[in-house]
């Protein structure tokens, strides 16, 4: 017991814990400096960080372009057809079919399904038809170049 009072252990660290320790506290210390810095400067912060953001914008989406996902290549698409109010059902069915018919002649189409009135709001003159493609490696366009050609 009397020798829990005169012993002192002093904590011992290896030469990397000190290394990085230093690193650390340096690194303590220019955060609080910089974070001193820019909170007496508070209108220049605003300023500088609104230009430097705005540069980058003007400099960097050019270059990547404006699209946030790439497109996927999904092996499918879906078409929507819509004719004039009042178009009754076999003149719409005839549409179909023959839109169909221009869908399937594509060779990258595997198959293709049609329906008229598939959401179900009582509408005869509104189509769909979902494609389904070969896949990407057994076609030589893409998905978003099968698309445009058939618009």
């Amino acid at each position: 017991m009397l020798c829990s009072r005169m012993l002192r252990v002093r904590p011992k660290h290896g030469r990397i814990y000190e290394i990085l320790e230093r690193g650390f506290s340096g690194l303590e210390r220019s955060y609080a400096r910089g974070l001193d810095v820019v909170l007496r400067h508070k209108l220049a912060t605003l300023a500088v960080t609104t230009l430097v953001l705005a540069g980058m914008v003007v400099i960097l989406v050019p270059r990547i372009g404006a699209e946030f996902a790439s497109p996927e290549d999904m092996s499918a698409f879906m078409v929507t057809i819509e004719t004039p109010v009042g178009t009754s059902l076999p003149a719409m069915d005839h549409k179909m079919q023959e839109i169909e018919r221009i869908v399937l002649s594509q060779p990258e189409v595997r198959s293709a399904f049609s329906g008229v009135d598939i959401f179900e709001r009582g509408q005869v003159n509104a189509g769909v038809i979902f494609c389904q493609l070969v896949k990407p490696a057994q076609r030589e366009a893409s998905q978003r170049a099968i698309v445009q050609r058939l618009r």
